[in-house]
């Protein structure tokens, strides 16, 4: 079992450590229904020691995956170690925690398929959660929206992707208390909501944090994290949501009412539509948040369809054979609200000529007008192509595992990539997992979902058990005061003796 001494070992002088007498298997971890754990511990250390067994329980081949390509694109494992020497005392705390569960996991299941790194080190984590932060997170298809509801309690809401977000919930003896999402392979909840705030990255934010080179920004990004969880007054979610870095931006919702303006950032801009329009409308509910967060309308259609019907009828009036040919397609799109429904075949359509309309880039003269033309003469549109069949929600099963279904069972969504200026947001057979999640700060009631599951492991009964909620619109509810209902409490470094 690991305990204090060890943990003190690999920390710098000056760290925080674990209470006395504390060992750091001694937290606890209770898993709900979709297998989010639930855990109780008494500081920090426990926290993220319990945090890297329930990781590692859930798919530590594709945590392992994670760091070596993360670790990959490091400048070196030195400078790494160096930054990780600047790092924040409860910071170092927390990576070296986590370090040694992913360890002590590792050394209990040896027959686990994937040994890519021999031993986790805490600068490793660091080095991962600074890559999370703000190199692989640029934020696809984000949307963020705070308000007030007609009582005035305050609300938020998000969704966005990311490639392995993992829901957990943490409460500590000492005051943290806070339930969200981390990524596997790091024990920093980098959105979530507690008692007091909700927070979540800021689609402006992310934008401007595209660069490796910002060190400082890197390490910001997960001070940013670890001081937002714990922040319990406006003045100090701002502090954490600024963290010194103008590149680096979080929105978050006091339960006061007090915002930060990044959260103006509102779904994805480049893609020529401002859902802040939407979002004015009042009085603003969890429901209403929640209905736009999983609006399948594909808002690009206002701009290219316009643009197509004029080009039709400009060539109409020169070539009327050439044009004639489109004429159903064009009537079809011409005709349609834009929403997809899993018979819509003008959804699949549109996407079809969203796609080819990219690859001509504006090359000639009626570039609208001959993308929709090459979709017709190609092989990538057929006129009985329902949404469904074209664009099914899908998990991919990764590699490293070789248990469960190579493939598995298609399933009916109404969601479409962001690219086509849909609010729901999801490309079929992703990698990537989405989540989208809302809260009540000041009732405490709150939902979320994944795409899929908790689990990477194909073997898991919670490998794809959330994957209906999402195709339907529907939030998990999140027992916001800590308790996972019907699961079984175990200590992690015992969880094979006692599950």
């Amino acid at each position: 079992m690991w305990v204090v001494s060890l943990v003190a070992s690999c920390t710098p002088p000056g760290s925080l450590s674990l209470r006395a007498g504390a060992a750091l298997a001694d937290g606890s971890i209770v898993r709900d229904q979709w297998g989010v754990p639930y855990i109780e511990a008494a500081d920090d250390g426990q926290a993220s020691y319990a945090m890297a067994w329930a990781m590692a329980e859930d798919g530590l081949p594709a945590l392992e995956d994670a760091y070596a390509s993360a670790l990959g694109t490091a400048a070196s494992g030195d400078a790494a170690k160096v930054a990780f020497a600047d790092a924040s005392a409860e910071i170092v705390l927390m990576c070296s925690a986590f370090a040694a569960g992913l360890n002590e996991f590792r050394r209990q299941h040896p027959q686990l398929p994937t040994r890519q790194i021999e031993r986790f080190e805490p600068w490793m984590v660091y080095a991962f959660a600074r890559d999370v932060g703000l190199v692989h997170s640029v934020i696809n298809d984000a949307f963020v929206a705070v308000g007030v509801s007609a009582t005035g309690d305050a609300l938020f809401a998000a969704s966005g992707a990311s490639a392995q977000p993992y829901e957990v919930d943490i409460r500590t003896a000492d005051g943290r208390a806070v339930h969200g999402f981390a990524e596997l392979g790091m024990p920093f909840i980098r959105e979530g909501f507690t008692r007091y705030v909700a927070f979540a990255a800021s689609p402006l934010g992310a934008d401007r944090s595209a660069d490796r080179s910002a060190d400082r920004g890197r390490q910001d990004v997960v001070h940013q994290w670890v001081s937002m969880s714990r922040a319990a007054t406006p003045s100090q979610a701002a502090a954490a949501a600024v963290g010194g870095v103008d590149r680096v931006g979080l929105a978050y919702m006091h339960v006061s009412g007090a915002t930060n303006t990044t959260a103006e950032a509102s779904p994805a801009s480049r893609m020529g539509f401002a859902a802040g329009a939407v979002i004015d409308a009042v009085p603003l509910s969890i429901a209403k948040l929640t209905a736009i967060a999983f609006d399948t309308r594909m808002h690009v259609v206002d701009t290219a369809v316009a643009g197509l019907v004029d080009e039709w009828e400009q060539v109409g009036a020169r070539n009327s054979e050439r044009a004639a040919a489109l004429d159903s397609a064009v009537l079809l799109l011409r005709g349609w609200d834009g929403r997809i429904t899993e018979t819509s075949v003008a959804a699949t359509l549109m996407a079809a000529y969203i796609d080819q309309l990219a690859v001509l880039q504006n090359d000639g003269a009626y570039t609208r007008f001959r993308a929709l033309e090459a979709v017709l003469r190609g092989r990538t549109f057929h006129s009985t192509a329902s949404w469904s069949r074209s664009h099914p929600l899908v998990r991919p099963v990764p590699s490293t595992y070789t248990r469960g279904s190579a493939v598995t069972p298609p399933m009916p969504i109404r969601a479409a990539s962001g690219r086509y200026g849909t609010m729901f947001a999801y490309e079929s057979g992703e990698s990537l997992q989405r989540r989208v999640w809302a809260v009540n700060i000041t009732a405490g009631v709150g939902g979320a979902v994944l795409s899929y599951g908790q689990s990477w492991d194909p073997g898991s009964a919670h490998w794809l058990d959330q994957a209906g909620l999402f195709a339907t619109a529907t939030l998990k509810p999140v027992a916001v005061d800590g308790a996972a209902a019907g699961g079984k409490k175990y200590r992690p470094a015992l969880a094979a003796e006692t599950r």
